[in-house]
Parts: C-alpha cells; sequence; structure tokens
C-alpha cells in the first residue's frame, strides 16, 4: 500500500464520511417530519445505509481488517435491494 493510502486509511477521513451519513439520515428524518416533503427515514435508511457498509467495507479492507470486508459486503447489498425493493414498485 502508497504511503498517502497507509495514512489516509489511518487518519479519521472514513470515520468522518460515515458520521456525515449519519448527520445527514437526520437531517432529512427531521426535515420530513417538520415540512413532510422529501424523504422520510423509511425511504432514506436502506440508500444511506448501503453507502455507510460500503465505506465499512472500504475502512476494513485499508486497515487489514479483510477478513471482515465479504460481511459489511453482504450487509450493502442487503441494503441496496431493500432500497432497490422499496422504489421499483413506485
Amino acid at each position: 500500500m502508497s504511503d498517502w493510502l497507509a495514512e489516509l486509511a489511518r487518519g479519521p477521513l472514513i470515520g468522518i464520511a460515515l458520521g456525515l451519513v449519519a448527520v445527514e439520515a437526520v437531517a432529512l428524518g427531521l426535515f420530513y417530519a417538520r415540512y413532510r416533503r422529501g424523504l422520510s427515514w423509511v425511504d432514506a435508511v436502506p440508500n444511506l445505509a448501503s453507502g455507510a457498509l460500503l465505506m465499512c467495507a472500504c475502512r476494513a479492507a485499508l486497515t487489514g481488517r479483510a477478513e471482515t470486508v465479504p460481511l459489511w459486503l453482504g450487509a450493502a447489498l442487503v441494503a441496496h435491494v431493500v432500497d432497490l425493493g422499496r422504489r421499483w414498485g413506485r
């Protein structure tokens, strides 16, 4: 692994991105609760979870926890299928 990539993996970048996803989920939920516009939590969470789980897989791969990557990817797939299933019927 190159030096800059190793530093990126040890740094807080993915953790910050995961925190921003959590803030986005709360903001979307509060906006929907207040204005009844946009995405409800039920609609937004599967999509956000899929992305967050992919970030967890990336962090696991970059930090030497490769044995957990298939678990993160499997969970991301489940969240993605749930998201697609909710959208497909619309």
